[in-house]
C-alpha cells in the first residue's frame, strides 16, 4: 500500500474558486516522472507545468524583465562568497520571482489543475544547498523570505514521495538518467539524499507557516507500486473536488 506519511505541516482548507497548483517533490529516483506520466493519461482535469525555460524564446521577454528586477541584488552579491551566481542560477531566480504570475493565468485559463515539476520547493532547495555562499547573506536571505511569501500564496499542495536511501541508490545507479552521484559510493549518495530532504523540510515548512492552508501529502514510494501511487494520488484529488 501507499504509505500516507503525515499531513501534519497544515490544516484543511476550504474549497477554492480556481483549480489548484500542486507541486510534486521528492529526492531522485523517488518516482515523480513515473507519476506525472500516469496522471498525464489517467487524469484528464490534471494538466502537468514545467518552470519557463531560458531556451525558449517564448520566454525571452519574462527572463528580461526578471532579471532586470533583480540586477540590484546580483550586484550586491558579485564577488562574495566562494564564486559568482551561475547563469542558471540566475535563470533559476528569475524564475521563482516571476512564475508565478504565469501559473494563475494558466491554471484560470485551461481550467484544470497544474501539476508542476522542479518547482519553487526544488528551486529554492538547490539554490540554498548547491548555490554560492553569498545566497547566504543578509540581502539574498530577505529575496529568500519574500519568495517564500509569494509562493506560499501561489501553491495550494504539496505532493511529497520518498524511500529508503537504499531504493532510492539503486533506482538512481540503474536508471539511463545521470546524476551527480550516480557513480558515488552509497555513503556519498545517502549524505546526498540526506541533505536534500533537509533542505526540502525547511523550505515546505518556511512556506507552510506562511500559509498554513497548504497541504502537505507524503508517500513512501518504496512499498507501493506505481498504480498504486496514482490510485492514492487521484483519490485525493477527488477527494478534494
Amino acid at each position: 500500500m501507499v504509505a500516507a506519511l503525515n499531513r501534519s505541516y497544515s490544516v484543511e482548507e476550504p474549497l477554492q474558486q480556481r483549480p489548484e497548483i500542486v507541486e510534486v517533490v521528492g529526492p531522485a529516483g523517488a518516482g515523480k516522472t513515473t507519476l506525472f506520466d500516469a496522471l498525464q493519461t489517467t487524469v484528464p482535469r490534471i494538466q502537468t507545468a514545467f518552470h519557463p525555460d531560458v531556451r525558449n524564446p517564448r520566454f525571452i521577454l519574462f527572463f528580461i524583465r526578471h532579471i532586470l528586477s533583480l540586477v540590484p541584488l546580483f550586484i550586491y552579491l558579485r564577488g562574495k562568497g566562494d564564486r559568482n551566481l551561475t547563469r542558471q542560477e540566475i535563470a533559476w531566480m528569475a524564475i521563482l520571482n516571476g512564475w508565478p504570475e504565469l501559473l494563475k493565468k494558466d491554471v484560470l485559463k485551461d481550467k484544470k489543475m497544474l501539476l508542476i515539476d522542479q518547482g519553487p520547493i526544488f528551486l529554492m532547495t538547490i539554490l540554498s544547498e548547491f548555490g554560492p555562499l553569498s545566497l547566504r547573506s543578509a540581502k539574498a536571505l530577505v529575496w529568500r523570505q519574500r519568495m517564500c511569501k509569494l509562493w506560499a500564496h501561489t501553491l495550494d499542495a504539496v505532493i511529497w514521495l520518498d524511500t529508503s536511501d537504499e531504493t532510492l541508490t539503486e533506482r538512481i545507479r540503474s536508471r539511463r538518467k545521470d546524476h551527480p552521484v550516480k557513480g558515488e559510493k552509497d555513503q556519498t549518495v545517502h549524505e546526498f539524499l540526506s541533505r536534500c530532504r533537509v533542505m526540502y523540510d525547511q523550505v515546505i515548512r518556511q512556506l507552510t507557516a506562511d500559509n498554513r492552508r497548504i497541504r502537505v501529502f507524503r508517500f513512501d514510494t518504496g512499498s507501493c507500486s506505481s498504480d498504486e501511487l496514482v490510485r492514492e494520488v487521484t483519490s485525493l484529488i477527488n477527494a478534494k473536488r
